[in-house]
């Protein structure tokens, strides 16, 4: 059996996909060994629709609405993942980070965090999105896997998710 890692980091956004993740670092992580779980609250994209619409109309968009609907299903999806830390018998951290400019990315984010908290892996699910969208800006994994200093672990969607 390979040697288990003492900390290990893991983005988590609810999906499938990023819970197993969070299953995959309970596996690899030695007891008692810390699982830095990240959540990265992005709103750029809002902001930036929100400053293109001209002055006399657009989408009216509540950002405070959407900061609370987004803190409470955060608050539902850390519950659940913090569960599956405590019965594999890990110790599980969660952060909540938020997109500021001179961040970059959500990933370029979410891998400081990691190097922050000294993870020795950084653990993500697979991308599920749109493959055209994914190949012209790139993904959160495939930026993880090209500029991380640490080694990256895709985890792939679970085979019951697309049942």
């Amino acid at each position: 059996m390979p040697d288990l890692v003492s900390c290990c980091a893991v983005a988590v956004d609810g999906s499938d996909s990023s819970m197993e993740a969070v299953a995959w670092a309970c596996r690899l992580t030695q007891p008692n060994g810390r699982i830095i779980m990240v959540d990265i609250q992005d709103f750029t994209p809002l902001y930036a629709e929100m400053g293109m619409t001209p002055f006399s109309g657009g989408p009216n968009i509540d950002v405070d609405q959407i900061s609370e609907d987004w803190n409470r299903a955060a608050d539902s999806i850390k519950e659940t993942a913090m569960r599956l830390v405590t019965q594999a018998g890990c110790v599980g951290e969660w952060h909540v980070r938020t997109m500021e400019p001179g961040d970059g990315s959500p990933a370029a984010l979410f891998a400081k965090v990691a190097a922050e908290h000294q993870a020795e892996l950084i653990l993500v699910g697979q991308h599920h999105g749109s493959t055209r969208i994914e190949g012209l800006f790139g993904s959160f994994p495939r930026w993880l896997v090209a500029h991380s200093h640490l080694p990256v672990l895709i985890v792939p969607i679970p085979s019951h998710a697309s049942q």
